[in-house]
C-alpha cells in the first residue's frame, strides 16, 4: 500500500486486479486443452464416487493424520 500509493477502500479492488489477469489467462488455457483421444479414455480408469461405506473407511484411515496436521497447523 505505501509503494504502490492505495488507500485502504482500494485495497481489495487492486489485489482482484492483480490476481484477475492469470485467472482469465489460465481460463482460456483450460479451454484449449484438447479432448482426450481413445487411446487416453482406454489407458485411464474411470474414476467411480464413493459410497458412503467407502467414504467412512477412508475418514477411517486417514483420520489420525488429519487430526495432526490440523493441530500442527493450529499451533
Amino acid at each position: 500500500m505505501d509503494t504502490f500509493h492505495i488507500s485502504e477502500f482500494w485495497m481489495p479492488f487492486s489485489a482482484g486486479l492483480v490476481f484477475i489477469v492469470p485467472l482469465i489467462l489460465f481460463g482460456i488455457l483450460l479451454e484449449r486443452i484438447p479432448k482426450p483421444t481413445e487411446e487416453d479414455i482406454l489407458l485411464k480408469n474411470k474414476r467411480q464416487p464413493l459410497n458412503g461405506t467407502e467414504r467412512k473407511a477412508l475418514v477411517q484411515q486417514f483420520l489420525s493424520r488429519l487430526y495432526a496436521l490440523s493441530f500442527c497447523i493450529s499451533a
